[in-house]
């Protein structure tokens, strides 16, 4: 029982870590996300079409495919176009 403390002991900077850069990344991956949902819900409501059209083609190719698909897209896809390496 002493072993499995000192474990935790041990371990615990490092949870604490990777609890806070979880929710780090969590609150920026919201406001991010607000901020493109407002800009397209604006667009989509707005009585211009040149601003209606892309908005309309932008939500239903968003909704229209699997989250595992545009995970994987964004994966494999923005290491070749934006010049990163994960």
């Amino acid at each position: 029982m002493e072993t499995s403390l000192k474990v935790i002991e041990e371990a615990l900077p490092y949870l604490l870590q990777g609890l806070y850069m979880t929710v780090l990344i969590s609150i920026v991956s919201i406001i991010i996300s607000l901020v493109i949902g407002l800009v397209a819900c604006f667009m989509r409501m707005s009585k211009y079409a040149i601003l209606r059209y892309p908005a309309a083609i932008y939500v239903n190719l968003i909704r229209g495919t699997p989250i595992l698909i545009q995970i994987l897209f964004i994966y494999f896809g923005a290491p070749s176009v934006l010049d990163i390496h994960l």
